[in-house]
């Protein structure tokens, strides 16, 4: 049975809070970072932005995916005080794989079936560019890449809900100049846990919600459609 290749636009808004162990100083795409290890050990990093993401399925379980956005702000705590995240840009690029489960067609019947559970591995590179200001001083370039993988385990139920739990490792160097010098930040832990769910509205359309308690905490959700 031939199977589509549809094109997939998802507008993704997300925010973050600072916890209180650490995360990383990369991107991690529109939610930002929570720790960072730019200057004098570091602070409380949070940042919140939105993207729109173009998926492409080059088969029943591979996904290619792009994305740009903004990062809306945010601040971080160094040692010498707080500075604040200036509106910058982000950009993504991905693919994911369904490893098992998921939608299938019954070979028996021709039908399509939904298989539990699901799981889908992931990989994403993504880029950060912003500007940080201190008070009245000057605003300083703000660059980071973070390159991630991750995996998601969940269930269909009622052919349209699909909670999951999710783990994802990371890393990637963040640029800053902090008091006239050069800094290179790296993340303090590698790692993301939590779970979501996605709900199918009909008509190509669904509506997601994501957290992560564990590691760099945040929280996302978004809406798509297949075209």
């Amino acid at each position: 049975m031939p199977y589509r290749r549809p094109l997939f636009l998802a507008i993704v808004a997300a925010s973050v809070f600072a916890p209180a162990v650490a995360a990383a100083c990369g991107v991690s795409g529109p939610d930002g970072a929570s720790l960072c290890a730019l200057a004098g050990g570091g602070g409380d990093n949070t940042r919140g932005g939105a993207t729109v993401s173009l998926g492409y399925q080059t088969s029943p379980r591979v996904v290619l995916q792009t994305g740009i956005g903004a990062l809306l702000g945010g601040t971080f705590d160094a040692p010498n005080g707080r500075h604040t995240f200036a509106p910058g840009f982000l950009a993504t690029a991905g693919a994911s794989w369904r490893l098992f489960g998921g939608p299938e067609v019954d070979e028996t019947t021709g039908e399509a079936v939904d298989k539990n559970p699901f799981v889908v591995v992931s990989g994403a590179l993504s880029f950060l560019s912003s500007t940080t200001t201190r008070g009245n001083e000057r605003a300083v370039g703000y660059n980071a890449f973070d390159l991630r993988g991750g995996v998601v385990v969940g269930v269909t139920l009622a052919e349209r809900f699909r909670p999951y739990i999710l783990g994802r490792t990371f890393g990637g160097p963040a640029f800053w100049r902090y008091e006239g010098a050069a800094k290179q930040g790296t993340d303090l832990y590698h790692v993301q846990v939590g779970g979501g769910a996605s709900v199918a509205l009909g008509k190509g359309w669904a509506v997601y919600a994501e957290g992560v308690p564990l590691g760099e905490r945040g929280v996302s959700g978004g809406l798509s459609t297949s075209l």
